[in-house]
């Protein structure tokens, strides 16, 4: 089915038990989910390289914010702006047909 779009497809996957993990103060079930993250991320790796290869698709992994985990006397998301809350990864691969469109 996603191949029978010209214009490709958009997929976003999110762990389902990452916030709560992180507001409840729960590490051992955050690494838990941060595994299960790497596992899909595997898995798109695999479906890119089966699918067109990295000339064909991008790819691009990030999270919407951290956790303290008491880093500071609190647990959650919405009460600081430390650097554990605003530093979050962005990979993003772009492929070299891709390229020549993006500013530079």
């Amino acid at each position: 089915m996603l191949d029978d779009d010209p214009d490709g497809f958009f997929l976003m996957i999110e762990g389902g038990a990452i916030d709560w993990a992180g507001h409840a103060n729960r590490l051992n079930r955050s690494i838990e989910e941060e595994i299960d993250f790497n596992r899909a991320v595997e898995v798109v790796i695999a479906w890119v390289e089966a699918n067109g290869g990295w000339d064909e698709n991008l790819v691009i992994v990030t999270a919407d914010h951290g956790q303290e985990f008491l880093d500071h006397g609190r647990t959650g998301h919405k009460w600081t702006l430390y650097s554990e809350l605003t530093r979050v990864p962005l990979i993003v691969y772009v492929p070299p047909a891709c390229s020549t469109a993006l500013p530079t």
